[in-house]
């Protein structure tokens, strides 16, 4: 019999016996209470198998999701907008308020979702008030002019920058009075001008000593020229007796008398073809920084045209040349470089002796970057199994375009003579 069956059996067994005993004490109800038998002890029913299984509940019903219309909020002031909005079962987000021609301070010109949108309740409306306008920004405050007659445009410039103006050199004039010292003032002293408005000095007209900045650095003879008050103008020419940047000539001449606006103009030597010197357009790097807009944004240019498009910077040693190594020591080699044909160019660095490759020396070869411009780091070192004492006498740097259909094509080559000896002893 099936564990059903059994259960079903139990089940009608068990209504049937309470039935019973249901009788039985309504007909012993009916017997005088000295008549009635001593109760049999009940056998107890003997337990099912197992017990029968809970029925499952139904599955709950999905519920419809609540919805809401979004309202037409604009016009309405932030209070009213929350308030209607929480009615109608939405949340608010004030986005950043901004001005709108025509619209009251503090009321909405924009709501995102718009009016008229159903939504899910407790949707965020965003909501933008209207911001009232800037107020009209004060007038500046109004100080005296200091007197600045006497001094030099140097002097002149600081003072007035330092009391609040913007100091600015008109065309100097012949009045009779010390060269280069300021004769006229505009606005005259003691007078009242806005703080940051422009103060005109008018200096006594100088001859100013131009110097020579011949086989200086281009930004070098800039600086230079600009501390004198002088401007300038550059042009290009080939040449290998300066490295490419160098001031090759200039006009008007060293020791010439000009004016303080006149223009000085350099000749700035160009890298003819083949010319892997390093270039030189700067002392120092940082002082390109001191450069004003005007004067870096025409030494750019200039350069664009001065410089190689392809060149190897000078060759540094560590230790620096002459130098003495053990067999197995080495040499460290480094070089910036540049190539107008990027990873398309190959670069061998070889140690020679006497025009020759060394036995036991190897040379080193890198593909250059993507952009055409790194540095290259790298060593030299002569093997170990080499029984005798080498000697390098140059490091020989060349530049191979390789790609594009133009396959071994030398486009520089350099040699940098050093004094390195390895000793096997």
């Amino acid at each position: 019999m099936s564990l059903q069956s059994r259960i079903l059996l139990f089940a009608a067994c068990a209504a049937l016996m309470t039935a019973a005993g249901c009788k039985k004490k309504d007909a012993e109800a009916e017997v005088p209470a000295a008549e009635t038998p001593a109760p049999a002890p009940e056998t107890p029913a003997a337990p099912p198998d197992e017990p029968a299984a809970p029925a499952a509940p139904p599955p709950a019903l999905p519920k419809e999701r609540e919805t809401a219309t979004v309202p037409d909020l604009k016009g309405k002031t932030v209070v009213e907008a929350v308030g209607i909005a929480t009615e109608a079962g939405l949340l608010i987000r004030l986005g950043e308020s901004r001005e709108v021609k025509g619209a009251t301070p503090g009321t909405i010109v924009t709501q995102t979702p718009a009016a008229g949108q159903t939504v899910e309740r407790l949707t965020v409306v965003v909501l933008t008030p209207a911001d009232a306008p800037a107020p009209p920004p004060a007038p500046p405050a109004q100080i005296d002019v200091p007197s600045v007659k006497g001094q030099t445009v140097q002097q002149a410039r600081l003072e007035l920058f330092e009391k609040g103006f913007t100091p600015k050199v008109g065309k100097p004039q012949f009045t009779g009075g010390a060269p280069g010292k300021v004769v006229e003032q505009t606005p005259a002293a003691k007078a009242k001008a806005a703080k940051g408005s422009v103060v005109t000095i008018v200096p006594e007209k100088a001859v100013i000593l131009v110097p020579d900045l011949r086989k200086q650095p281009v930004v070098d003879g800039i600086l230079r020229l600009r501390r004198l008050d002088l401007d300038w103008n550059g042009k290009e020419q080939a040449s290998r007796d300066v490295p490419p940047g160098t001031v090759l000539d200039q006009d008007p001449k060293p020791g010439s008398n000009v004016d303080h606006d006149k223009a000085v103009t350099l000749t700035v030597a160009k890298a003819p073809g083949g010319d892997a010197r390093a270039p030189k357009y700067a002392s120092d790097l940082d002082d390109v920084r001191k450069l004003g807009r005007a004067d870096l944004d025409e030494v750019t240019r200039l350069l664009g045209k001065v410089l190689p498009k392809n060149y190897v910077s000078a060759i540094d040693l560590d230790p620096n040349s002459p130098v003495q190594r053990r067999v197995g020591e080495s040499v460290n080699v480094s070089f910036s470089y540049a190539t107008e044909f990027g990873k398309d160019t190959l670069i061998y660095v070889i140690p020679r002796s006497k025009g020759k490759e060394i036995p036991g020396i190897r040379g080193l070869q890198f593909r250059a970057e993507s952009d055409g411009q790194g540095t290259f780091q790298g060593s030299i070192t002569a093997q170990s199994w080499f029984q005798t004492s080498l000697h390098v006498d140059e490091i020989h740097v060349v530049m191979y375009r390789f790609g594009g259909g133009h396959w071994g094509d030398k486009m520089l080559e350099t040699r940098t003579p050093v004094r390195i000896h390895f000793d096997n002893r």
